[in-house]
C-alpha cells in the first residue's frame, strides 16, 4: 500500500513542480514502479537533480540521484523502480523525493508512505539430527538453529523435551530474541540418564514458540544413538529338554566409523540359530 504526502507545494514561485505517479502492479509484490513527473512552467530553463531518500530494506535500481535539465515549458517523466527486500521493517516506511537546483536549494519535495506487511516466518532446525555416543556416560550437546525469515524482531522460547531426564525434569526452556533475517543457535547440554548398555537410542524433541502468545512456529528432533551397547539373549526352549544344558548368547555392537559397524557374539551351551540381525557387519564368535 502506498500513499502520498506533499511536503512543499506542488508548484512554487519558480514555476517548477514535482509529482509522483504510482504505476505498481498488485501481482508484483515487493516492487514499486513509480514515475516522477517534473513540470517547468517558469520563464527560465532549469538544471538540477532529484534526490530520492529511501529507508533500509529498499533499493532503487535507477539510483538515488537523478540529474535533470528542463527548458521553460517542458515536462519530464522519470521512471523509478524500487525493490522492497525481505528485511524491510514492517509498518509504514517514508520515501522522500526532493527536487534541488545546482546550489542544492530545495525547489520542490514530496513524500510517499509505503506500508510493508508484517512477515513473521521462522524456521527451526537441528544442526546435528543424529548424535553418536561412544559411552553411556558421555555428555550430549544438542544444537538447534532458529532462523528469523521475516521482517520483525522476534522473541522466542525453545523447549527441549528430554526422555528420562535427570531429577525427573523432562522439559528445559531457553529464551532469546532474533533480529530480522538473522539466525541464533540454542545449545543444550545434558547427561542422558538410564541410557546404559541396554538402550540403543533416545530422541530429544525440540519445539519453538513465538512470544508473548506462546504460538508454536516449528519443531524438530535429535536422535541420540548409543553406538556401544550389549544385549543378552537366552534360548528358553532348550531348558525344557535338559536341566543341565543352558543356551545363552551375548551380542555386542560398536559403531567404529562412518562405514564400519562391528559386532561381537559370545555364546555358550548347545547350537544356537542367530536371527538375521546378526548377519551383517563384522562378526566374531568365541
Amino acid at each position: 500500500m502506498i500513499s502520498f504526502l506533499i511536503w512543499i507545494p506542488a508548484q512554487n514561485s519558480s514555476g517548477l513542480s514535482l509529482d509522483i505517479r504510482n504505476e505498481s502492479r498488485p501481482d508484483k509484490a515487493g516492487i514499486l514502479d513509480l514515475i516522477i513527473v517534473l513540470n517547468n512552467e517558469g520563464a527560465h530553463d532549469f538544471k538540477g537533480k532529484v534526490e530520492i531518500n529511501i529507508p533500509a530494506g529498499f533499493r532503487n535500481i535507477s539510483g538515488n540521484n537523478l540529474q535533470v535539465e528542463m527548458k521553460s515549458g517542458e515536462h519530464l517523466f522519470l521512471p523509478v523502480k524500487i525493490l522492497v527486500s525481505s528485511n524491510a521493517g514492517s509498518g509504514e516506511s517514508r520515501l522522500v523525493f526532493r527536487l534541488a537546483d545546482q546550489q542544492n536549494t530545495t525547489v520542490a519535495e514530496k513524500q510517499t508512505l509505503y506500508t510493508v506487511a508484517e512477515n513473521n516466518a521462522m524456521r527451526i532446525t537441528a544442526e546435528n539430527p543424529v548424535i553418536y555416543m561412544n559411552k553411556a556416560t558421555d555428555s550430549v550437546e544438542v544444537r538447534t538453529r532458529v532462523s528469523n525469515l521475516g521482517n520483525r524482531k522476534q522473541r522466542v522460547t525453545i523447549v527441549f523435551k528430554i526422555p528420562e531426564a535427570n531429577q525427573g525434569n523432562a522439559f528445559v526452556e531457553q529464551k532469546g530474541s532474533i533480529g530480522v533475517q538473522k539466525d541464533s543457535v540454542f545449545v543444550f547440554r545434558f547427561m542422558p540418564s538410564r541410557l546404559g548398555t541396554r538402550s540403543t537410542q533416545l530422541s530429544v524433541n525440540i519445539a519453538g514458540f513465538r512470544e508473548p502468545d506462546k504460538e508454536i512456529f516449528g519443531n524438530t528432533s535429535v536422535s541420540i544413538q548409543n553406538v556401544s551397547s550389549v544385549q543378552r539373549y537366552e534360548d528358553m526352549e532348550s531348558t525344557a529338554f535338559s536341566n543341565f544344558t543352558k543356551n545363552s548368547i551375548t551380542a555386542s555392537y560398536r559403531h567404529a566409523g562412518e562405514n564400519l559397524d562391528m559386532y561381537q557374539l559370545v555364546g555358550s551351551g548347545a547350537s544356537i540359530f542367530l536371527p538375521d540381525m546378526f548377519l551383517s557387519g563384522e562378526i566374531s564368535i568365541r
